[in-house]
């Protein structure tokens, strides 16, 4: 499974309230939201 499948799997659990999938996201991303802000 590719990252951009995954990730788009993740954000479907997000939309569903899956606050797990939501963490997921957030320590995937984090160093780059960190760096955009």
């Amino acid at each position: 499974m590719s990252n951009q499948s995954s990730d788009k799997k993740l954000v479907k659990r997000v939309q569903r309230g899956d606050k797990g999938a939501f963490d997921l996201l957030v320590l995937k991303y984090q160093h780059k939201i960190v760096n955009l802000v």
